[in-house]
């Protein structure tokens, strides 16, 4: 497995979820915003790929934004949903930029191998 692109915070971790294949079987969705904000991906310890996503106008993040799966965090109960990317909300460290444009938001695909 090529670890080269996984946040070195995360590398156990990854290794660890993913000894088993995982498979998803949920169909594309479409949710449409009027005046959103998509979040940059930022390291997060806890979050495999970090924290971004997008908000609504109010700043609201918006879960569809993110990667959740019931795999989970190691020291997670099983049966609860744990997010692997997303969760972002504003911080000091982000600045906004304005933008009047139509934009397709398609997820998280950062270094995608």
């Amino acid at each position: 497995m090529d670890l080269k692109y996984i946040y070195e915070h995360n590398k156990a971790l990854y290794e660890q979820q993913y000894k088993e294949p995982i498979f998803c079987k949920e169909f594309l969705k479409i949710q449409d915003i009027e005046g959103g904000l998509v979040l940059p991906n930022r390291p997060s310890k806890g979050y495999l790929f970090g924290k971004g996503g997008v908000l609504d106008k109010n700043y609201k993040y918006l879960p569809l934004s993110g990667i959740s799966s019931k795999a989970g965090r190691i020291d997670a109960q099983k049966e609860k949903y744990e997010t692997y990317f997303g969760d972002g909300g504003l911080s000091s460290e982000i600045s906004i930029q304005e933008m009047d444009e139509e934009v397709i938001y398609l997820g998280y695909i950062f270094n995608h191998w």
